[in-house]
């Protein structure tokens, strides 16, 4: 019920602030050396938009009875 949606909103919180600072951490390494590695910008940017996908089918799918 609600706890379990309170623990998957902070899990999914986590892993979004986690994915967030792999992002910050690829923009700031290609603003100080002007490029930047292609491998960890497409497997953070796919991750990223796994946890969208999660969250749109979390707020979107019928409640569970």
């Amino acid at each position: 019920g609600d706890v379990y949606k309170r623990q998957e909103y902070h899990r999914l919180i986590r892993e979004l602030n986690a994915v967030g600072n792999n992002l910050h951490q690829i923009a700031a390494r290609a603003n100080a050396t002007g490029f930047f590695l292609k491998e960890d910008y497409a497997l953070n940017y796919r991750r990223l938009m796994e946890k969208v996908l999660e969250i749109q089918a979390a707020v979107t799918q019928p409640e569970r009875l």
